[in-house]
């Protein structure tokens, strides 16, 4: 069962780019976007509490834009 948080948006393959662009690597757990700039790239995505491997990933937002 897929969970949602309200005011969220899925991530495309271009908002991955774009967090990958803005981490310096691939992004991980990602399962969402909570926010954008003004210029509409992803700022904030929300995290699993697991990654793939099952390891723990605290974070549920996580800020990703450099400005």
């Amino acid at each position: 069962m897929t969970q949602t948080i309200p005011g969220t948006s899925p991530a495309t393959e271009a908002d991955l780019e774009a967090l990958r662009d803005q981490l310096g690597r691939l992004p991980r757990g990602v399962v969402g976007i909570a926010a954008r700039c003004a210029c509409g790239r992803p700022t904030v995505v929300v995290t699993a509490p697991r990654l793939e491997d099952s390891s723990p990933f605290p974070t549920t937002f996580y800020l990703t834009h450099p400005r």
